[in-house]
Formats: structure tokens, C-alpha cells, sequence
């Protein structure tokens, strides 16, 4: 409630509006980049390409934590459309932080998307949009939750 409120005084203060979360082209996705951050703005350049080549594409931009915006999430879940969460950090011995967070938000739903976690952008490497629609294109191909997909593990060895 504090969070909506400081946004609405920062709209009337300055005329941009922030929400909780960016719903970026999700009305007909087959599949959904969630990310926050900097990220956010090349996982949606990767949205627009995969778009151009005809594919339907969507994002999830997270602009807030905490509170995490549980019921906003859960307004954005269809059964059957992947959320492909794209972490820079990860709890060590379990998943991705935000990947976690998702999937305790989506677990009360009856019928809920499938939530595969990609760890990507650690220790500062860049995520470009290849590598997202790389993301993009095997959430669509593997519609399963399964273990957590480590990105940089083809990219950094020699």
C-alpha cells in the first residue's frame, strides 16, 4: 500500500507512472521473460525481435521486492504459459532468488504457468538479447518445471 502511494505522488510530482511490476506484450505470449533491473530493458529489445520474427513473445519486468507483488503476479498467470525467470543471483544449495519468490507467489493457484528458473549475468557477464531469446526459445520448446539452467556454462569455458 506504501509502495502504490509513493507511486502515485511520483506521478503527480512528475508526471511517469512506475508500478509494482512492467507487463511487457503478455496479452498473447506462449512463453514470459521475467526479470528486474537493467536487464529488463534488453529482455524486452529480445521480446520485440522474437515479435518481428513472428513469435509471441512477452516480459515481466519486476520493479519491486518488497513487498513482492504477489497478487499482481498471479492477475498475469494463464495455465500452460511458461514464466522463464532470469536470475543474477542465486541461493547457494537451492534456486535462483527471484525464481524462488515466484513460484511461492504462484503455488496457491489451482492451475498455475510452469516456472523455469535461468541463472545468467553472474560475476557482472552481460545478458544480450540472443541470450534471452535463447532463454525465450527453450522455455517455449520445454514447457516443464525442471532444474534451475545454468546460461554461462557454454559461454565461459575456453
Amino acid at each position: 500500500e506504501t509502495v502504490l502511494q509513493v507511486a502515485l505522488d511520483f506521478e503527480e510530482a512528475f508526471g511517469r507512472s512506475y508500478g509494482l511490476i512492467e507487463p511487457y506484450r503478455v496479452g498473447d505470449a506462449e512463453a514470459l521473460l521475467v526479470c528486474a533491473g537493467a536487464a529488463a530493458s534488453t529482455m524486452q529489445e529480445a521480446v520485440d525481435r522474437l515479435r518481428e520474427d513472428g513469435r509471441a513473445a512477452g516480459g515481466i519486468r519486476l520493479r519491486v521486492v518488497r513487498p513482492f507483488p504477489v497478487y499482481t503476479l498471479r492477475a498475469l498467470a494463464r495455465p500452460g504459459v511458461p514464466w522463464a525467470v532470469v536470475d543474477r543471483a542465486f541461493s547457494p544449495g537451492s534456486t535462483g532468488i527471484f525464481r524462488q519468490e515466484i513460484e511461492s507467489a504462484l503455488y496457491p493457484l489451482a492451475q498455475r504457468p510452469p516456472v523455469r528458473g535461468y541463472l545468467a549475468g553472474l560475476g557482472g557477464n552481460d545478458l544480450t538479447p540472443e541470450l534471452f531469446r535463447e532463454i525465450w526459445e527453450d522455455a517455449v520448446k520445454d514447457r516443464s518445471e525442471r532444474e534451475e539452467a545454468w546460461m554461462e556454462d557454454s559461454r565461459c569455458r575456453p
